[in-house]
């Protein structure tokens, strides 16, 4: 790792087109679905006021069960229902079928006739089944998430760091990394590399003058640090996921080189808007009313 590191933010794929051959089943049909399961995942968990694991926990397994079955194998309802109620046992939180499919489908339970109920509910289970092969029974994912925001916690305490910019960077972490998931990095980069390449990304692009209080977090082995192709692969896709959604980081230098970039892509593809949903506002890296994972 160079001693005086250049943002991938600026490098020449990830500041110009939408491609991303790191991830090439990111794809815009990818992206509209991954988006629609984002939606729905994240209304059962806010609903049933589930912990942000959940949310995460369940984005994972319908990422790996994709890159496993492809798109459209399941109903998309069910495939994301399926994914929120394995990940909510996971996490032991208590939630009974027959109440997350009337909420997933809109289903009042006065007016719908039973078949119709367990019709969804053993669709959920079939695919629950399927599910749990795909994983090879392996449920839990770990996110660092709470250790690299405690890491910018440590350059504040040693006065580098003043206590509003500390809070801007733990915001665009936090952003970041929840709209990660609207992509399948999960599926082929560790959480602790992801971290460690979020946080690289917005101290370099936005604040470089803290570079030296970062640099041995990045140097340390357990950081996981990329090299620089892969680097700027995972880059290009964190920058294109917010041009598709349109949102900001929070951090002027990131937020006009997104722009840019969105403006690209409207003019290249027109307005496709994607799944319209108050997840995706500017409110929504709040996690709340969600549990955050720091405070746990």
């Amino acid at each position: 790792m160079s001693s005086s590191p250049s943002s991938p933010v600026h490098s020449s794929s990830a500041s110009t087109g939408f491609s991303a051959p790191y991830l090439p089943a990111f794809t815009r049909r990818y992206f509209r679905l991954s988006q629609s399961a984002f939606v729905i995942s994240d209304y059962l968990v806010r609903k049933f006021r589930l912990t942000e694991s959940v949310l995460l926990t369940s984005l994972c397994y319908w990422h790996e069960f994709v890159a496993t079955h492809g798109l459209r194998k399941v109903n998309e309802i069910v495939l994301a229902t399926t994914c929120v109620f394995l990940a909510a046992k996971v996490e032991h939180a208590h939630i009974r079928l027959a109440r997350i499919v009337e909420t997933a489908f809109d289903l009042e339970a006065n007016n719908t006739a039973p078949a119709e109920l367990e019709q969804w509910c053993r669709a959920v289970l079939d695919v629950e089944l399927v599910l749990c092969d795909t994983i090879r029974f392996d449920f839990v994912r770990i996110f660092p998430l709470a250790d690299t925001l405690r890491s910018v916690q440590t350059v504040a305490e040693t006065g580098q760091l003043q206590d509003p910019m500390r809070q801007e960077i733990v915001t665009a972490v936090r952003r970041v990394f929840l709209f990660s998931f609207v992509t399948p990095l999960c599926t082929k980069v560790s959480m602790q590399r992801l971290c460690t390449v979020i946080l690289y990304m917005i101290v370099t692009a936005a604040r470089r003058e803290l570079v030296p209080a970062f640099q041995s977090m990045w140097s340390a082995p357990d950081a996981e640090f990329p090299d620089e192709s892969e680097l700027e692969g995972i880059t290009t896709v964190l920058m294109d996921v917010f041009a598709y959604l349109h949102k900001k980081f929070g951090m002027p230098a990131l937020d006009d080189v997104n722009e840019a970039r969105y403006k690209r892509r409207r003019s290249q593809n027109g307005n496709d808007g994607g799944v319209p949903s108050s997840v995706f506002s500017s409110a929504s890296a709040d996690f709340t009313p969600l549990i955050k994972m720091s405070e746990q």
